[in-house]
């Protein structure tokens, strides 16, 4: 799956569960998704393809940076910011896993 597609699915699924677990307007939750996401997922992507091949690794850097981003925009307190990015990242990992999982199925087929 080419990578804009998932950079996009990770920013639907980040939107749409953040909302049960912020009570902000819809736009300014969306806003802020893209504004996170633009800043970690660039960053997330560089770092695995050119300094660190542990995916697990980068995940944890990415969950820690949006905790810290989470808090700010949102202006809540850190330990539910970093609950909220765990949870969002944990889903959008475990998707984009199974994503690559299926790839590679189709590709032996």
């Amino acid at each position: 799956m080419p990578n804009l597609l998932l950079f996009f699915l990770t920013i639907a699924l980040e939107f749409i569960l953040i909302q049960f677990m912020i009570k902000s307007p819809l736009k300014k939750i969306f806003l802020y998704i893209i504004l996170i996401n633009c800043i970690t997922w660039p960053l997330a992507n560089f770092l695995y393809f050119y300094f660190i091949k542990n995916w697990v690794m980068v995940e944890v850097m990415v969950f820690i940076g949006e905790g810290f981003l989470i808090k700010q925009l949102f202006e809540i307190k850190y330990p539910r910011a970093f609950l909220i990015s765990f949870i969002l990242n944990a889903v959008t990992s475990i998707t984009g896993y199974l994503i690559h999982l299926i790839d590679i199925w189709i590709y032996l087929r």
